[in-house]
């Protein structure tokens, strides 16, 4: 429905330079404008709908997947912490050789 709400904005403006402006006529400028807004009232709606369910089910997909593989994480995790601290050495002797490299 936003979509179509967006979409007949051209429509409505193409009618009011077409009737309205074309033939002096300020009601039906007013009139479809008054229209124009009514229709951006509804796309700002059905917008503000659409993200507020796009974020509950992306939220509810994203707690089911990850209770789904929670074995792996916790698997994933351990060999983290085994080599967190290599990895840390690693990161700091790579950083410092670059700070080397560029001040010389």
């Amino acid at each position: 429905m936003e979509a179509i709400c967006d979409l007949l904005q051209p429509t409505i403006m193409a009618r009011i330079i077409d009737e309205g402006v074309k033939n002096s006529q300020v009601e039906t400028v007013i009139k479809l404008g008054l229209l124009m807004l009514m229709i951006t009232a509804f796309g700002a709606c059905f917008a503000a709908t659409r993200n507020i369910v796009s974020s509950k089910v992306s939220q509810s997909f994203g707690a089911d997947f990850g209770a789904m593989r929670m074995p792996q994480k916790r698997r994933s995790f351990k060999r983290l912490e085994q080599h967190k601290l290599m990895n840390l050495f690693e990161i700091y002797l790579i950083n410092m050789a670059v700070l080397l490299a560029r001040a010389g």
